[in-house]
C-alpha cells in the first residue's frame, strides 16, 4: 500500500492522441487469406504517408468535437476504446473539446513486406505541442483488416524524453519486417512473455521490491510506481492510501524488426488503483473534477480507477549482453467507480 497526498488536477491530453482504455483489448496479427484472384500488396511509401496525414487531420477534428463515432472510423482496439473513454470522461466534466492539436514536424513510415490481411505498418512522428511548445515523439501502428476496410490506428506509444531508439530495420527494397515465429524466439525475451514479466515488475515496484531483470532499470520499469502515483497526484483529492494491482492481458504483442536483429515490440498491461482516504470521504461535486468525469456526483468512501497501458519496448537479440529497454507508453483511464461510505475500497481490490 502506498501513501499519497493529492494536490494537482487530472492531466488533460498531452499529445494530439486522446487517452483512456479497455480491460481486455486484443489485436491479433493473423494472416487472412485474400479472396481468390485478389493480389494483396503492402501500401507504397507515399500511400502510407498519406494514410498518416489523413489520420492526423481526422483525429484533430474528432478531438475538437469529442466525436466518438468519428474516432471509430480511424481507430481500432486497443487504442480505440482508450480514446472512447477519454471522450466520455471529458463529456462527464462538461467539456466539449480535448483542446488544441499539435503541429507535426516530421513523419516517417515503415512498411513491412506482406501478402495477406491484416496489412500493417509503423509510423514515427515528431510533433510540437500547441499549448507548451514542447517537442515530443511517438510511434503509431496502422492496420487494414481487409481490402474494403479503412486503415485504422491500433497502437501508439509516446517516447520517453532523450530515450535511445533503435533504427527500424529495412531490406534492400526499403521494406520493414514483422517479427514472429523463429524470429521472436531469438529475442532476449519472447514477445509473448513481455506483458506478464513487466506486469510483475510493476507490481514489485509498487510493493517496494523492484528487481529489474530482464528489463533495464528506469522510469517505466523499476520506477513505475512513482509514475503511476504521479497520475493520481493530478487529482484534487485528500490524502489517500493507494493499492496497485497489475496484470498482463491476452493481447498478442506486435513487433517490428530493428537494428542489430532486435525488435520494437508493442504490448498491453491493465492495472487497477484502489484508493481510500486516510480520513473523511471523497466528495464529487457537479463539476466532476475530483474523481474524474466518469464518477457521478456524490459522497464516496473510496474510489477504484482502472487503466490500460500500451507499452513499447526495445528487445535485443538473445546473443547480446543487453536488457529489454521500455522506451514508450500510451496510458489511459478505462473505468472509474466510487465505493459507498462504510465500504473499504481496498478490500474490494483485485
Amino acid at each position: 500500500m502506498l501513501p499519497y497526498d493529492g494536490a494537482m488536477r487530472i492531466r488533460r491530453r498531452a499529445a494530439f492522441l486522446a487517452v483512456a482504455g479497455v480491460m481486455s483489448a486484443s489485436f491479433l496479427v493473423t494472416a487472412t487469406p485474400a479472396p481468390a484472384g485478389e493480389l494483396v500488396l503492402p501500401p507504397t511509401q507515399s500511400a502510407a504517408e498519406r494514410v498518416v496525414d489523413e489520420y492526423n487531420s481526422a483525429n484533430d477534428v474528432n478531438n475538437a468535437h469529442l466525436d466518438i463515432e468519428g474516432q471509430a472510423a480511424i481507430e481500432g482496439a486497443p487504442i480505440k476504446t482508450i480514446d472512447d473513454v477519454a471522450f466520455h470522461e471529458a463529456f462527464g466534466r462538461g467539456d466539449t473539446s480535448l483542446g488544441s492539436s499539435a503541429d507535426i514536424d516530421n513523419i516517417s513510415v515503415f512498411v513491412p513486406d506482406q501478402s495477406s490481411y491484416p496489412l500493417t505498418f509503423l509510423a514515427f512522428e515528431r510533433f510540437t505541442s500547441s499549448d507548451t511548445g514542447n517537442v515530443n515523439e511517438q510511434f503509431l501502428v496502422f492496420a487494414k483488416a481487409s481490402s474494403d476496410a479503412p486503415w485504422k490506428v491500433t497502437h501508439a506509444a509516446s517516447l520517453l524524453p532523450d530515450v535511445s531508439v533503435p533504427d527500424v530495420a529495412t531490406d534492400q527494397d526499403g521494406l520493414a519486417t514483422i517479427v514472429k515465429g523463429k524470429g521472436a524466439s531469438r529475442l532476449q525475451v519472447n514477445p509473448t512473455k513481455l506483458s506478464p514479466k513487466l506486469a510483475k515488475l510493476w507490481q514489485n515496484s509498487a510493493d517496494g521490491v523492484p528487481i529489474a531483470k530482464p528489463f533495464e532499470p528506469g522510469l517505466l520499469t523499476t520506477d513505475a510506481a512513482a509514475v503511476f502515483l504521479g497520475e493520481l497526484e493530478q487529482l484534487p483529492i485528500n490524502e489517500s492510501n493507494v493499492d496497485f494491482q497489475f496484470r498482463s492481458t491476452e493481447t498478442q504483442p506486435l513487433c517490428f524488426a530493428s537494428a542489430d536483429q532486435a525488435a520494437l515490440c508493442f504490448f498491453v498491461i491493465n492495472y487497477r488503483a484502489t484508493l481510500d482516504p486516510v480520513s473523511g470521504v471523497y466528495e464529487q461535486d457537479d463539476s466532476r473534477e475530483t474523481l474524474t468525469g466518469l464518477v457521478v456526483p456524490g459522497v464516496y468512501g473510496g474510489v477504484i480507477f482502472d487503466r490500460t497501458a500500451i507499452v513499447l519496448a526495445s528487445v535485443p537479440r538473445r546473443s547480446k549482453l543487453a536488457r529489454v529497454d521500455v522506451i514508450g507508453l500510451y496510458n489511459g483511464l478505462v473505468a472509474a467507480e466510487g465505493t459507498p461510505q462504510g465500504v473499504d475500497a481496498l478490500g474490494d481490490a483485485v
